[in-house]
């Protein structure tokens, strides 16, 4: 390895590309100490080109960068969606069971109160209607209630009608 920092630093500027390809090999770096050394050697044209050249290379590098951090940027994003759509698909599943579940439960409780009407349009006991139904006493009479003001209002409405008929 001395050896070709050497003849680099004492024969360089006599040294063909042929013979360069022979010394060097496979090192890197005494390459690259030549390409440095050929600039010295370019016209003003020639220097203006590889400028122009390396300009072009890293223009497209830092496109190829932006273009894989807005990828990334992206990528990121659409994994938030999905968590999100995951979240959204979870917390809809458990409204609706939720929903159901109300809806069977507010069903039973109209099913007893309606049993329990009927009952008691057929003139049952309420703790009888009470057993036959799980309702508490105060509940069918609070349905009693209700059926016996919906039959008031009832006729009188039919007995107001009949009137101005």
């Amino acid at each position: 390895m001395v050896e070709k920092w050497c003849f680099f630093l004492k024969y360089a500027d006599e040294t063909s590309n042929e013979d360069l390809e022979k010394i060097i090999g496979q090192d890197i770096i005494i390459k690259k100490a030549y390409d440095v050394l050929e600039q010295f050697n370019w016209t003003e044209p020639e220097l203006i080109a590889y400028e122009q050249e390396l300009k072009r290379i890293w223009d497209n590098q830092a496109a190829e960068d932006y273009k894989q951090e807005r990828l990334q940027e992206i990528r990121e994003q659409e994994q938030k969606l999905e968590d999100l759509q995951k979240k959204i698909d979870h917390t809809k599943a458990a409204l609706i069971a939720e929903g159901k579940a109300e809806g069977k439960a507010e069903g039973k409780a109209e099913g007893k109160a309606e049993v329990a009407k009927n009952l008691l349009a057929n003139g049952l006991d309420i703790k009888l209607i009470s057993a036959a139904t799980g309702l508490t006493e105060q509940e069918i009479k609070n349905l009693e209630y209700v059926i016996f003001i919906t039959f008031f209002f009832i006729s009188i409405f039919l007995h107001f009608h009949t009137i101005f008929i």
